[in-house]
């Protein structure tokens, strides 16, 4: 079975082919060209993911042990008033 395409929709076809290969060449080079850019800028970010979830346990950590803290006080304050 043959399709039959004419002459100008072949053009258009090879045409179209031509500027993907293009765009593929070009999104290529550059990634290529700007890997070690690429590499730095990802351990910059999971850096920054990992200082920022350290961070966050911290505080929640801090955070624990001041309302701790405080309990322990406004417990030692109740009992105190009750003895007097």
């Amino acid at each position: 079975m043959k399709i039959k395409v004419d002459k100008e929709e072949y053009e258009r076809l090879l045409e179209r082919v031509y500027c993907l290969e293009e765009e593929f060449r070009h999104s290529h080079d550059y990634m290529y060209k700007n890997w070690k850019w690429t590499r730095e800028s990802l351990y910059e970010m999971m850096e920054d993911y990992f200082k920022t979830q350290c961070m966050t346990v911290m505080v929640k950590r801090d955070k624990n042990i001041i309302v701790g803290e405080v309990r322990e006080n406004a417990m030692n304050n109740l009992f105190k008033e009750n003895k007097k």
